[in-house]
């Protein structure tokens, strides 16, 4: 079983992924729909401030 750590590394390393592929489906929306183009990016953002978000005791204790 993942310790708490390993699943936050794990858990982020998706979300990136996904944060990258939602931000490209974005692009080729570019010269067609301006509207769908924008909130995929703006999803994309989101994903990656939720993968920024990601955190465990562990880490809230090393900053302290």
């Amino acid at each position: 079983m993942a310790t708490q750590r390993q699943m936050i590394a794990g858990q982020r390393r998706t979300l990136k992924a996904m944060q990258k592929k939602i931000f490209e489906m974005s692009a080729l929306w570019g010269d067609i729909d301006e509207f769908n183009m924008n909130n995929l990016a703006e999803l994309s953002a989101k994903i990656g401030e939720a993968s920024e978000c990601l955190y465990s005791d562990e880490n809230e204790d090393k900053d302290n």
